[in-house]
């Protein structure tokens, strides 16, 4: 723990932090100290849903109005599918567990039904690091 937890003021922000040793969970303290905000961890989810057809999925995300290609859901911060020998793959990172299902229950629930879209298997896992928007600039 570090000790003491004071808001950020504007001679604080930025300040340098010597933290080689720090544990992950006092990270998200250095954070807190230095923007003032409470850190979430992200949240890798796999939903596996056999028998699933990319044609559902695509159904789904019209229903939906998510477009290929288009902006994610509000705290999602990536996403992919692909096809597998069982049915399809989704992977996606969110902001928090809390997030994901939130968007699973008000959005995503009720169009699977309507799709016939079979429930998926889901595993979470920690996500220790991720990238994410452009990194390369021309």
């Amino acid at each position: 723990m570090l000790g003491t937890v004071r808001r950020a003021t504007p001679e604080f922000v930025g300040a340098p932090v010597v933290a080689q040793s720090l544990r992950r969970d006092t990270w998200r303290q250095v954070d807190w100290l230095l923007t003032g905000a409470e850190v979430h961890m992200a949240v890798g989810v796999q939903l596996d849903f056999g028998g699933a057809t990319l044609e559902q999925y695509d159904r789904v995300n019209e229903l939906t109005g998510l477009l290929p290609f288009g902006p994610a859901p509000r705290n999602e911060l990536f996403h992919w599918v692909a096809k597998t020998d069982r049915g399809i793959r989704v992977i996606d990172v969110w902001e928090s567990r809390d997030a994901f299902e939130r968007f699973v229950h008000e959005r995503l629930g009720p169009v699977f039904e309507e799709v016939g879209m079979p429930g998926p298997e889901i595993q979470f896992f920690e996500i220790h690091n991720y990238f994410s928007g452009a990194r390369w600039s021309h």
